[in-house]
């Protein structure tokens, strides 16, 4: 096979040059540039009989950056891709493709990362250093793509270390605050409590984003990495110095419930809130995320936070005599 890519480019390189003769590939390679203006539609699954794509010869590393010669201090030509067409003709195509990624040579089609096709399992015994990607091959005039599992990211896909992943992932999933539920209830104008009371604290309608749990499963730089997030605890500043941690979303108030403290997340005020900007207690409420992710066999656990604000107003009863 290379030695068909070689006798290919040597007549793409006449062509090129418009000599006649030998001429050799090296030079012929710095020449060429690819020369098609738009990418084939991706239009589905390949079938029996896809029309075969080869490159110009084995390329190390990344195809459309290779980078600077440490010896030398030249930066190689840019590596030439070729359509082999069924009757033996060639046309330059560009080694990067925006619709369908990094070319490689020894697949003979255009590879980018993908997420875990439905329900179908990588194969036994595959490596945790291994992806799901989409590998496009040209058939006729449009692109045709099988999703496959590869133990090594192809080329100018860059691997990263597992841990990485799972940074990369915690930073996508798009997780809020709690929305605060309150008793006394700080959204309903003169609503108060007062000192010694019990003051509820709760996650108001949590979700799988503000609350969890939020399962994810993602292809990261080449890396299946799978994922559940979930809040551990919420921390609440009550804005007079102290904090209280509670292990669940709380229990919401019911007007029922009277002057009963909160089964699992309350807390009473010993001091006024007349001297707070306001006359009320700041309070802040922040969930404590932890996100176990696995790669394979490998296995670890990330923390991050999430803050809601709101404020209470906190007075003293008075007390009255009634004489008898």
């Amino acid at each position: 096979m290379l030695r068909r890519f070689a006798g290919a480019l040597l007549v793409l390189s006449v062509m090129v040059s418009g000599l006649v003769g030998l001429v050799p590939v090296a030079p012929a390679i710095a020449a060429v540039s690819p020369v098609r203006a738009a990418d084939p539609p991706v239009t589905g699954e390949c079938g029996e009989g896809a029309q075969g794509i080869i490159c110009g010869g084995e390329v190390e590393g990344n195809p459309g950056d290779p980078g600077r010669d440490s010896s030398t201090g030249m930066t190689p030509a840019p590596p030439v891709c070729v359509l082999e067409t069924l009757r033996g003709g060639f046309e330059v195509l560009p080694c990067y493709s925006d619709a369908v990624g990094w070319w490689s040579n020894s697949d003979q089609c255009y590879y980018s990362a993908k997420d875990k096709p439905g329900n179908v399992e990588k194969p036994a015994g595959a490596l945790d250093t291994g992806g799901w990607f989409q590998c496009a091959k040209q058939e006729c005039r449009n692109f045709c793509w099988n999703t496959i599992w590869l133990d090594f990211p192809p080329p100018g896909i860059v691997q990263i270390s597992p841990e990485a992943a799972a940074y990369r992932l915690l930073e996508t999933i798009p997780l809020t605050p709690i929305t605060i539920g309150l008793a006394p209830d700080p959204t309903v104008a003169g609503s108060r409590s007062y000192v010694g009371v019990p003051v509820w604290m709760w996650a108001n309608n949590p979700d799988p984003l503000s609350f969890g749990p939020y399962d994810v499963n993602e292809t990261l730089g080449g890396i299946n990495i799978t994922a559940t997030a979930r809040v551990t605890s919420i921390v609440w500043t009550m804005g007079d110095g102290s904090t209280v941690a509670c292990a669940t979303a709380g229990t919401p108030y019911q007007s029922s419930m009277g002057f009963a403290e909160s089964p699992n997340c309350g807390y009473r005020y010993t001091t006024v809130s007349t001297g707070q900007p306001g006359g009320k207690f700041p309070i802040t409420a922040t969930s404590q995320w932890t996100m176990d992710w696995a790669v394979g066999d490998v296995t670890g656990t990330l923390n991050t936070t999430r803050t809601a604000n709101t404020a209470v107003e906190i007075r003293e009863l008075q007390s009255v005599n009634v004489g008898n």
